[in-house]
């Protein structure tokens, strides 16, 4: 009757519709009287055939029923998040919502309210640990940067002990106070010669000594810095 006649002579989508010529009427609602009513929420009001009318007429009869017996519902997505209530079953959501009854419209409001605050509160939360997560982690990337370019300069460490064997039997044929002297190097297969630098305040003696001790450091720091690479 009235209803329709208000309904139709409108001329926008259902829903809409529905919510213009009935006081107090929600959207989500007056969307669940076009899903049970099996009207696209869409389609224009104007357009209404009489069947769709009849069945429009008689779930709204259904709804004033339901108004005398609430029945207390929140709508809770996958993430536990309530994000409508209704004082009916809502159906309109499917599977895509689990619906989860209360006593009553207060006990309802105030579940709806403080599990959207707890959702809210365990977000934020979130959000600042994985803010401090992820700057721990560029922190620590650098640092491993930084180690792996260290635990390269060691692979001179080798280096290093050659130049120390050289001098050591080289030492007859060392001058103090020479920068630097070419000898055999009876490590390499082909016996190529190789200029090894001179710290010429040090004897020759100190020389391949400072050579030795700085294979020395480059093995202790390689194994801490894998350590610590490993570790990070």
């Amino acid at each position: 009757g009235e209803l329709a006649l208000a309904v139709t002579s409108q001329s926008m989508p259902m829903a809409k519709a529905l919510v213009s010529v009935v006081d107090g009427l929600s959207p989500l609602i007056a969307r669940e009287l076009c899903v049970c009513a099996n009207i696209d929420t869409d389609k224009l009001s104007n357009e209404l055939d009489a069947v769709e009318i009849l069945r429009l007429t008689a779930q709204f009869e259904i709804l004033k029923k339901q108004l005398e017996n609430v029945e207390p519902t929140m709508l809770v997505d996958a993430n536990g998040v309530p994000f409508e209530f209704s004082y009916i079953d809502i159906t309109q959501y499917g599977l895509s919502a689990e619906r989860q009854k209360r006593s009553s419209l207060s006990e309802l409001l105030e579940d709806v309210f403080a599990e959207r605050d707890r959702k809210e509160r365990i977000r934020s939360a979130s959000n600042e640990l994985s803010k401090l997560v992820n700057n721990l982690i560029q922190r620590i990337a650098k640092k491993i940067i930084i180690r792996k370019k260290e635990q390269e300069k060691c692979a001179d460490g080798e280096k290093w002990r050659v130049y120390g064997e050289l001098l050591k039997a080289n030492l007859y044929a060392v001058e103090r106070g020479v920068p630097y002297i070419d000898v055999q190097n009876y490590y390499d297969p082909e016996l190529k010669t190789v200029r090894i630098p001179l710290n010429v305040a040090l004897t020759p003696a100190q020389n391949a000594q400072r050579y030795f001790k700085e294979y020395k450091k480059c093995c202790n720091a390689a194994g801490l810095l894998g350590q610590l690479i490993e570790e990070s």
